[in-house]
């Protein structure tokens, strides 16, 4: 999918799906796969795996392969997919180029969690992230 027609496509509702986990924090894979048949039903413009409801931030680098797979799957192309990264700069390159090669068709770049108060907009705050793919990249990330 071209950036252009990514761009053009979202409009309405963008859908951030839980990402449940069982009582020993496992992640719930049939629990996240439901919960996509669910919001599947209503009219969205698209689905974003591992997002802010998603939990990016609790899950494991294999955990995180795990929730986009299964949203491919389960979306079947039906709308476009927007994987959630971050954590650190290094690990949100290494999400997003995994979450494009699984079919993931944009990223969001969530800010790295913050340990100590610091200004939003510090040079602390900003990921200077390279798109997975030019043509998958909607624009560029701005904290502040």
């Amino acid at each position: 999918m071209k950036t252009d027609e990514l761009r053009a496509g979202l409009r309405g509702v963008i859908a951030f799906p839980v990402t449940p986990f069982n009582s020993d924090y496992s992640l719930d894979v049939p629990g996240l796969r439901k919960n996509l048949r669910f919001v599947l039903q209503h009219p969205i413009s698209a689905v974003v795996a591992a997002g802010g409801t998603g939990e990016m931030y609790s899950l494991t680098p294999v955990e995180h392969r795990e929730v986009v797979k299964a949203v491919v799957e389960e979306v079947g192309g039906r709308v476009p997919i927007i994987a959630g990264t971050g954590v650190n700069c290094q690990l949100a390159i290494e999400l997003a180029r995994e979450s494009a090669d699984l079919g993931a068709d944009a990223i969001l770049a969530l800010p790295p969690t913050i340990r100590i108060p610091m200004m939003v907009g510090s040079p602390n705050t900003t990921l200077p992230l390279v798109p997975p793919r030019p043509s998958r990249c909607l624009s560029t990330v701005e904290t502040g």
